[in-house]
């Protein structure tokens, strides 16, 4: 080992470097949960750790621990090392994950190289065993277990769209499910979804039933088969990687996502950096360059330089050939594309879809407080509504997520996104809709997407502005609750993961009773805690990044917003169906959640784009209020 102390901040990636004297095989790493006398291998599953030992979004509470590298079937043992991990919010690194689109002058001059490669994402097909004890000739058996499928593919990998033709084969119980190939480089590949779904599942992922039973379904992991769709038969292996571009802020870590699929197993993984129609071989040398192994082909370039910018491909062997990926292209962002009130003109503002002057809060009668209450999944039908929840037009396949409740003339309702419910197009046409009693905009919950969402409305838009060009651009509808049934007592939240909650550092889930609002969101430090709660991405855990930015979309740009940069989970914070999801603070010394503004998209650093509060507020007019709880 290098040295005995390793430091990393909260978020960035960490190197722990291993060297032996002499030639080794099988080399793997060990941890030892805080107690040195008590070692456990670390399974490398290319999604977080990587070898030689890379750590992807480090986090104080789940990687500061002490390590040890092994070789030769552990014949040979390294020092343990100890890795510290600075929480230290107010400078956070993180690595860019989210591909943008390649239509920029870098690409002139490669545009046939995209189209020579052996692996291009034509979709896959995933099968697995579910041991199950019932009578499985039976449709109303086995569609409540596609149903839940669907359901998992879609909480873990934010992509539920992606699925095609999914279908069960009696008494057996095997389970295919195809997933389509990704339409732009701004989606990840079909086989990056298969291999997250699969990571789900091997790591304790919970896959239920739709019907009332919920029942939890037992899956066989060692089951799980990856069929990558129209590939070459001849045996080489089939090479994958996950984006068509990656953003990375110079200085940081590149992780370039690639997976491989060979049968028998590849026994070479390289890379080739391509210029001007040629290759050439990348070094892996556990210095500046990572990865490019069996078990974790990944490429991972340390400390990313604007000289680390072009084309990327990826080529692995077995004995029947050589398969060779998409090409990718790493683009290296300078340190000017990131100051707060800078318009990000590069940065890609996906609709999934002023801060006021003074410092001023509202503060409504009612109370936060942490209690225990039973609570589902987002998608899972809610007799009683709560934030976070999965919501949709009755007549829309588009689901986006039940933000903060409000009040407005002695009714209940919730905000969203309206660009989720509304026929934005691609030149963002401005919207300013008022109910007018007679064609009412149907909302349902959970969306139709959902493999239950045949329950009658739960209510109708009663306002939604769309509205780009206004110094705090605004995007916001209001949801009337028409089913007094479904009206809430209390500011609670969806829950798909018990341990969501616990990581972003409640020891209960949370309610949002008191109403209060923070509308001088400028008068946050940047660094100041956040949580969002949304639909697809659960609790999410992050710090206010930057304010008063302008980020462009095409010819529009959506003016004077926040962003959010996640902490916990590391994966990508937001999803599709996450616009309208709440985003909160907890002011220092109490335990009261204030809302501080609404989720609206993501960019293509994959931080989260968020409304000030008090923005919406002033759109909606002074009859529009947060509402409060007793």
């Amino acid at each position: 080992m290098h040295q005995q102390i390793y430091k990393s901040s909260e978020g960035s990636t960490a190197f722990l470097n291993c060297t032996f004297q002499l030639t080794a095989d099988n080399i793997e790493w060990k941890r030892a949960k805080k107690n040195p006398s008590s070692i456990t291998k670390i399974f490398i599953d290319n999604i977080k750790y990587f070898s030689t030992l890379v750590i992807a979004n480090t986090e104080k509470a789940a990687d500061e621990d002490y390590y040890q590298c092994a070789a030769n079937n552990n014949a040979v043992n390294g020092d343990v090392v100890e890795l510290e991990v600075c929480n230290n919010e107010t400078n956070v690194k993180r690595v860019a994950l989210l591909a943008n689109d390649i239509t920029h002058s870098s690409q002139e001059g490669y545009s046939g190289l995209r189209h020579k490669h052996a692996s291009a994402d034509q979709g896959c097909e995933i099968s697995f065993v579910v041991k199950i004890y019932m009578d499985t000739t039976q449709n109303s058996v086995l569609t409540p277990v596609l149903n839940g499928m669907k359901t998992a593919f879609q909480m873990c990998t934010g992509c539920g769209t992606r699925i095609g033709n999914t279908q069960a084969k009696q008494e057996c119980i095997l389970v295919c499910m195809d997933i389509t190939a990704a339409e732009g480089p701004l989606e990840p590949s079909s086989i990056h979804l298969a291999e997250q779904f699969k990571n789900y599942l091997s790591h304790g992922g919970i896959v239920q039933t739709s019907d009332e039973s919920r029942t939890v379904l037992d899956i066989d992991i060692n089951s799980f088969k990856i069929k990558p769709k129209n590939a070459d038969h001849n045996g080489s292996p089939f090479v994958s990687i996950s984006y068509g571009e990656f953003r990375v802020p110079v200085g940081e870590s590149a992780i370039i996502k690639t997976n491989v699929i060979a049968e028998p197993a590849a026994i070479a993984i390289e890379w080739f950096r391509i210029e001007k129609d040629m290759k050439f071989k990348i070094e892996i040398d556990n210095e500046q360059y990572f990865g490019s192994s069996d078990i974790s082909p990944t490429l991972i370039i340390r400390g990313a330089s604007i000289g680390d910018q072009g084309h990327y491909l990826c080529q692995a062997a077995n004995k029947n050939g050589v398969g060779s990926s998409n090409i990718t292209f790493l683009s290296i962002q300078s340190d000017t594309e990131h100051h707060s009130g800078d318009t990000a003109t590069e940065e890609a503002l996906t609709p999934q879809s002023c801060d006021l002057p003074g410092h001023h809060k509202d503060v409504h009668k009612g109370y936060f407080r942490q209690r225990k209450y039973d609570t589902l999944p987002s998608t899972a039908f809610h007799h009683s509504l709560k934030m976070g929840c999965s919501i949709g037009g009755l007549l829309n396949p588009t689901s986006c997520t039940l933000g903060p409740f409000v009040k407005f003339d002695n009714k209940i309702g919730f905000l969203t996104c309206a660009h989720a419910l509304f026929d934005i197009g691609s030149t963002f046409q401005d919207i300013d809709y008022q109910y007018d009693g007679i064609d009412a905009i149907q909302i349902i919950q959970p969306a139709c997407d959902s493999p239950i969402f045949n329950r009658p409305p739960c209510g109708h838009v009663r306002r939604a502005i769309f509205k780009p060009q206004l110094i705090t651009s605004i995007d916001v509808a209001v949801i009337e609750i028409t089913d007094p049934s479904r009206i809430p007592v209390s500011g609670q939240f969806t829950n798909t993961r018990h341990s969501s909650y616990i990581n972003a550092g409640f020891e209960e889930l949370p309610e949002f009773n008191s109403g209060l609002v923070e509308r001088d969101v400028q008068g946050l430090d940047i660094g100041h805690p956040l949580y969002m709660f949304g639909s697809s991405s659960d609790i999410t855990r992050g710090v206010l990044h930057t304010y008063g930015v302008s980020l462009a979309s095409g010819a529009t740009a959506m003016n004077n917003q926040c962003v959010f940069r996640s902490t916990y989970p590391t994966k990508t914070p937001f999803a599709m169906d996450d616009s309208g999801s709440g985003v909160f603070t907890i002011y220092p010394g109490t335990d009261e959640l204030v809302c501080i503004g609404m989720a609206i998209g993501i960019t293509s650093y994959a931080d989260v784009v968020v409304t000030p509060i008090g923005a919406i507020l002033e759109a909606l007019g002074p009859q529009y209020s947060i509402a409060s709880f007793p």
